[in-house]
């Protein structure tokens, strides 16, 4: 029998039970474009005499629509967590503005820790889902990689923790 699902009063959707590789129910999700940064900033590429906070507001961490994060090289964000979260996921890819780009490195760190990295060299999107286990800081950072900034705009489509 395929699972049914009653989205609505008038609508039922089902689904083959082989084309279902996992169910996870969850009343927890918190996304993070929706929360309030520990800590935001922006590091230039090469160094400038513009005030460190007018270069944060223009280049550091934005919100990019109502769910993802948009992050600069030299850019990283910083929150913290609060106890009962399991999971962070998430995916990680180029900004659909950029058309020319070098390397760029995302990293994803727990309590200081870097438990995932990824080189981006071309447009298309990494995901992930790591563990907490018991985290209390969550920081993302966007490194260069030393060959220049050009184009290194990243966008963190949906990031967010799960119960």
């Amino acid at each position: 029998q395929p699972l049914t699902m009653r989205l609505s009063n008038s609508l039922q959707h089902e689904v083959p039970l082989d084309q279902i590789e996992s169910i996870r129910w969850s009343g927890g999700i918190r996304m993070l474009a929706k929360e309030e940064p520990a800590s935001a900033s922006y590091r230039p590429y090469l160094p400038t005499a513009v005030d460190a906070k007018l270069q944060d507001a223009f280049f550091g961490p934005i919100v990019d629509g109502d769910s993802d994060l948009r992050m600069h090289s030299g850019s990283s964000i910083e929150f913290r967590l609060e106890p009962g979260y399991l999971t962070f996921a998430g995916a990680v890819g180029r900004y659909d503005g950029v058309s020319k780009a070098s390397s760029l490195t995302v990293r994803i760190m727990l309590d200081g820790k870097n438990v995932w990295e990824q080189t981006l060299l071309d447009a298309e999107l990494r995901g992930f889902e790591l563990p907490l286990e018991g985290a209390r800081r969550l920081a993302i950072e966007v490194d260069s990689d030393g060959d220049g900034d050009l184009g290194d705009t990243v966008r963190i489509a949906r990031p967010r923790l799960l119960k």
